[in-house]
């Protein structure tokens, strides 16, 4: 589980029906209808927070940050960005670092470890 939209879906991520178990898509689902899941379109990812004006941040290859802490390579986290919610992902940041766990706060700020 990767958290709640704002109407009370559940957020999770997922690799099925991908041949390899580190390339997980988000999905969301209803309590009340478990049996019918959305997949959120914004590509692989494995964590995702929505701002207050409808934009979201998502978290790419971002298992595990501890693990990878000082890790520098091509599976390293990213964190992409869609600040009005149209489906327009950016990199929020460019960084040599092993990003994860994007918490956006309020308007204006991005947290992540």
């Amino acid at each position: 589980m990767v958290g709640w939209t704002r109407d009370g879906r559940v957020i999770f991520a997922s690799a099925v029906n991908q041949p390899f178990s580190n390339i997980t898509f988000l999905y969301t689902v209803a309590l009340d209808d478990p049996a019918q899941p959305r997949r959120i379109p914004c590509g692989p990812a494995r964590t995702i927070a929505y701002g207050p004006q409808g934009g979201a941040v998502i978290g790419r290859n971002t298992g595990d940050p501890a693990r990878w802490k000082r890790y520098r390579g091509g599976m390293a986290g990213r964190l992409w960005i869609d600040l009005r919610g149209n489906g327009d992902w950016k990199p929020l940041i460019e960084l040599d670092s092993n990003l994860a766990s994007p918490m956006w706060l309020d308007d204006n700020r991005i947290y992540f470890i």
